[in-house]
């Protein structure tokens, strides 16, 4: 058998280069093999040089209308790698400092991953029973039209059942608590006929939702909702928390996290520390209070706060998830249409392919402001960049970030990987050899004819020196078939 194997691995080879497509096999795309996250030593050369094209990259950004200041943080594991601070954290005044890593800035929608923190918590504590809990049960005067489709969740149909034996209802919404959390609940993006600025109550929330229409149905499109996080949060700390769903986020992941810089009321202490937001036409823009939609945009911190964050979710220092629910937490959910802003959706990110990665990110806008809090699970990479002014038009710097760090990161942990160990050393067993150890060859039998006749080389000469020929492993070859037919 191994005679044949020899003969078959040493005919040449069919060359495919003439074949025509509909003959040549296609190129099999194969899953990406990631390096493994090891730690590495800082500062090392690749990554030095990928931070300094970080460094240009964003402060060319500066220059963009009404930017007027930006922070940004590079995280590896549980260590910072890199800081930036450019502008000033007054635009207007001239005698205004650089901001830092202490600086607040508005985070707008960064603040949509707290109510999903929120959740995943009560759900490890059990007060949520399941993520995919319909929300009636936790609010139960909620209703909304669905003209879109019927639910395929147990509960949604074993409800839709009982609606029909009692005569013609509306649809179940099919709206749970997870969908709500991943853009994926169709609720509409904000509640009919009210701004960000809305001042109501849940209840009210509740009322306006009985007369509204779901916009895409749950489950099956991601649509960009502010209404569905807002009342994530208020019916969660209605459930749990005395309706103080602000107390329970400072009780249950500021404080255990040392976020102390980060936080939803903006005190005057609070807005001295802002930097200074701008409109793209240099006008200051208004710092207001976003009211019911508080849990949604309202909150603020700073770079060295959600470093802290990033840490926690990459895995290190204090955990804050177990870690089945911190892998779910950072899962993709679905796969998004063309005309959605990201390739996927989850519980709350979005999704982008780049590099052979997922970068997870959270994006937020809101007058004034400009933030992202990105992480690259497999690299245990974070970047978090927040800006005082409007993002640079037809310009993502996060992605322009990305296309530096990823292939430097990459690079730096298959370079620190370590080296497979050597085979151990054949001298301490001596002079012995595992042909020594054979038993004594028979007198030639069948089967050593047989092999005779398939080892033997094709010309005159050595049946070692056509071994030779054959390859480096020949001798190994040679010498294990021996033992398979002596023992026969």
């Amino acid at each position: 058998m191994t005679g044949c194997f020899l003969w078959q691995y040493h005919l040449p080879k069919l060359d495919t280069s003439s074949l025509g497509p509909e003959v040549a096999s296609a190129p099999v795309r194969m899953c990406p093999r990631h390096p493994e996250p090891v730690p590495l030593a800082h500062p090392l050369p690749v990554l030095k040089e990928a931070l300094e094209k970080v460094d240009r990259i964003l402060r060319q950004a500066l220059s963009a209308p009404g930017l007027a200041a930006m922070s940004a943080v590079v995280i590896h594991n549980d260590t910072v790698l890199w800081t930036g601070n450019f502008g000033r954290k007054n635009g207007s005044d001239p005698a205004s400092g650089p901001p830092n890593e202490y600086t607040m800035y508005r985070i707008s929608s960064i603040s949509k991953i707290f109510p999903v923190l929120m959740l995943y918590r009560l759900w490890e504590e059990g007060t949520v029973a399941s993520l995919d809990d319909p929300l009636e049960r936790y609010a139960s005067t909620f209703t909304i039209n669905n003209p879109l489709g019927m639910a395929s969740a147990p509960e949604q149909q074993s409800l839709m059942d009982e609606l029909e034996k009692v005569g013609p209802a509306p649809r179940p919404s099919s709206v749970t608590l997870r969908r709500m959390a991943s853009q994926l609940s169709g609720l509409p993006r904000r509640l009919r006929s009210t701004s960000l600025l809305w001042r109501g109550s849940t209840q009210e929330a509740l009322s306006l939702l009985k007369d509204d229409v779901l916009v895409a149905d749950p489950g099956t499109r991601c649509h960009y909702s502010t209404l569905a996080f807002s009342l994530l949060a208020h019916v969660l700390a209605a459930h749990t928390a005395q309706g103080d769903y602000q107390r329970w986020i400072l009780e249950n992941v500021l404080e255990p996290l040392g976020m102390e810089d980060t936080g939803f009321d903006l005190t005057p202490l609070v807005r001295a520390r802002l930097a200074a937001g701008f409109y793209g036409s240099g006008r200051p823009a208004p710092l207001y209070d976003l009211g019911w939609y508080r849990p949604s945009g309202q909150m603020y911190s700073t770079p060295a706060d959600l470093a802290k964050l990033a840490m926690v979710l990459l895995g290190g220092g204090l955990p804050l998830l177990r870690p089945d629910a911190a892998k779910a937490l950072l899962a993709p959910l679905l796969a998004c249409s063309g005309a959605y802003f990201a390739n996927e959706t989850g519980t709350p990110w979005e999704f982008h392919a780049q590099g052979g990665y997922r970068v997870v990110r959270k994006d937020g806008d809101l007058d004034g402001y400009a933030a992202t809090f990105s992480l690259v699970p497999p690299l245990r990479l974070s970047l978090v960049l927040l800006l005082a002014g409007p993002r640079p038009p037809g310009r993502d710097l996060v992605a322009q970030a990305y296309d530096v760090l990823l292939p430097a990161m990459e690079r730096a942990l298959r370079e620190a990987e370590p080296s497979p160990a050597p085979p151990p050393s054949a001298r301490p067993f001596g002079s012995a050899s595992m042909l020594a150890c054979l038993p004594t060859p028979p007198p030639p039998s069948a089967a050593t004819q047989l092999w005779s006749r398939v080892a033997a080389p094709s010309v005159p000469g050595s049946s070692q020196r056509g071994l030779a020929e054959m390859g480096p492993y020949s001798e190994a070859f040679w010498s294990s078939t021996k033992a398979i037919i002596y023992s026969d």
